[in-house]
């Protein structure tokens, strides 16, 4: 994304006809600049970066347009006309995807947080009602499926330990075992 401000930049000091339409776009640049590196980065730890396509992909086509212009004549007033209105409409856009798909996404993403906190309260909350005594191990992911023991799994005898799926587990023993008779 630098690399767009960067051409944008050197483009509005060569490239004189262009530079309302570019200075407009590298201060638009320079503000979602910083929120769009966030959100790449979260999605990149999450393994989502498929989310991130759609900015990048308006990124490069700012950036195939700003090189377009920076070949055209200065004699080529017809091109120039074409390139600052075509200038006018990628602001639009940016703008537009900005305001709206980056809205839309951060929305359906908080509410996939709380179907996920759901689920995990859910469980939490038939754990606690159970009457065994027990721990949950997380590990640093989210809680997807969780494998409750039976009381009658578990004996003074026999502690019991549950292995989940990815890397989850519970270990759990009986309340005479804790001296809770």
């Amino acid at each position: 994304m630098g690399k767009l401000q960067t051409s944008l930049t050197d483009m509005a000091t060569k490239n004189i006809e262009f530079k309302p339409e570019l200075g407009a776009l590298i201060e638009i640049l320079q503000s979602i600049e910083p929120k769009l590196l966030e959100i790449e980065k979260y999605n990149n730890e999450l393994d989502r970066a498929e989310k991130t396509k759609p900015y990048i992909d308006l990124l490069n086509r700012g950036k195939e347009l700003v090189e377009r212009c920076s070949e055209i004549s200065s004699w080529s007033i017809i091109k120039r006309s074409g390139y600052s209105d075509e200038l006018t409409c990628y602001k639009a856009d940016l703008l537009r995807f900005y305001q709206v798909q980056l809205q839309l996404e951060q929305s359906s993403d908080i509410k996939e947080m709380l179907v996920k906190l759901n689920r995990v309260s859910e469980v939490l909350d038939y754990v606690k009602g159970r009457s065994f005594v027990g721990k949950i191990i997380l590990p640093g992911s989210t809680l997807t499926d969780a494998v409750i023991v039976p009381d009658e799994l578990l004996t003074k005898d026999r502690p019991a330990v549950v292995l989940l799926p990815p890397g989850w587990f519970i270990t759990a023993t009986s309340p005479e075992i804790q001296g809770n008779e």
